[in-house]
């Protein structure tokens, strides 16, 4: 079983790959179960499709930047409430 310490480590990897635009590292840090919710609902699941979609957005808003003002974990589970910015 994955501890809370790793679980929250690997989310702040994954917001430092966005943060640096770093698609490749995103990439690697997706779980087989990753399931990406959009804004308006879109539901991505391959990672194909989501590595297109990092690349299409970051090109749109290269200043692209998410801060993480508190984190709650539960295993494997992990809720980042912050904000984006553009």
């Amino acid at each position: 079983m994955v501890g809370q310490k790793q679980t929250l480590n690997v989310a702040k990897a994954f917001i430092e790959a966005i943060n640096t635009h770093d698609v490749e590292l995103i990439s690697s840090l997706m779980a087989p179960w990753f399931l990406f919710i959009d804004s308006q609902g879109n539901l991505l699941s391959d990672t194909s499709e989501v590595v297109a979609a990092w690349r299409h957005y970051f090109a749109m808003f290269p200043d692209y930047r998410t801060e993480v003002g508190s984190a709650l974990c539960a295993e494997y589970r992990v809720v980042l409430i912050g904000e984006a910015r553009a």
